[in-house]
């Protein structure tokens, strides 16, 4: 990602004139429907990241995850109409495929869509040891979702839709509140966001909704225990047998050091992905950085690079 001085979303690429083929299925080689076709993608993996253990998915698709594989596969057969693969498939055709791409390809080796070439947009949408959305995926995921986000950084997107859920409840002063209940608490059993709705003040049962979602079963291990990263209080994935913070700039992301423990019987909650990663940690970060100032440095090998 390029410097916070020239974000990569400042300028809308210019859009060529559609030939009668793009005005039905949309243009496939330009800066704009790459972007698009990225976002499409990202939002696919970001919510099948949250996917319910419990509950099928099969065939038809969601509408978003079709849309996805249905643009690429336009965009592949256009590109490589007179290319038999020699050296192996141009794009994925199905949703399997796209997200072995996901897990294996940074998405400056997607030749099938075209990035614009002062984009420094480079990483893999899925972390490779954890299958989960990388903090690539939730960007572009989070951009693709929210319009007007030209200029703005994700922190600023994640509070804005907070506020605005607040002014839609008739309690704008609420805001301020419930972002600092976020960062304190940003893991809750069944019992304790019981308390949070009935807590003063009000906080909408919108906002609670859009912010704190179930416990994914990823982040329990066989016995039913669930753990906290001790330096920036985040739960931390189990991979291969290990426990890892999931957070990438996290001084514990590839460590072994361990926090609070919960048992699967305490039905946890906690703070969406987004939330988590752009929200809540770099404030817990920073906190735990002034309270033990000889913590070591943030890993070099952020996920999905």
């Amino acid at each position: 990602m390029p410097d916070a001085e020239e974000p990569w979303w400042e300028e809308e690429p210019a859009l060529g004139t559609p030939n009668p083929l793009e005005q039905l299925t949309g243009p496939a080689f330009n800066a704009n429907e790459s972007l698009r076709i990225l976002g499409l993608v990202a939002v696919t993996v970001t919510r099948l990241g949250e996917w319910p253990p419990g509950e099928e998915f099969t065939v038809p698709y969601p509408d978003v995850a079709q849309t996805a594989v249905d643009r690429i596969c336009l965009a592949g057969i256009r590109r490589f109409c007179n290319d038999h693969e020699g050296d192996g498939p141009k794009y994925p055709r199905s949703l399997q495929e796209l997200l072995a791409w996901c897990r294996e390809r940074d998405v400056q080796e997607w030749g099938f869509i075209d990035l614009p070439a002062d984009l420094e947009l480079a990483g893999r949408l899925l972390v490779e040891d954890t299958a989960a959305p990388s903090r690539l995926c939730e960007e572009l995921a989070l951009r693709y979702k929210h319009e007007d986000t030209v200029g703005k950084s994700i922190e600023s997107i994640l509070k804005d839709h907070i506020r605005e859920m607040y002014d839609q409840a008739d309690a704008p002063e609420g805001s301020v509140a419930f972002l600092k209940k976020l960062v304190d608490s940003p893991i809750l059993t069944s019992a304790q966001l019981a308390r949070f709705k009935v807590s003063r003040p009000h906080i909408p049962e919108e906002v609670i909704a859009a912010c704190y979602i179930p416990v994914h079963d990823r982040y329990y291990d066989r016995h039913g225990h669930a753990n906290a990263c001790d330096y920036c209080g985040l739960l931390r994935v189990m991979t291969r047998n290990k426990w890892r913070c999931e957070i990438a700039t996290c001084p514990d992301h590839r460590r072994s050091r361990g926090g609070t423990q919960w048992d699967r019987v305490d039905h946890l909650y906690h703070a969406t992905r987004p939330h988590r990663e752009f929200l809540i940690a770099p404030r817990r970060l920073k906190r735990t950085a002034d309270k033990w100032p000889m913590a070591p440095d943030a890993p070099r090998d952020l996920e999905g690079r």
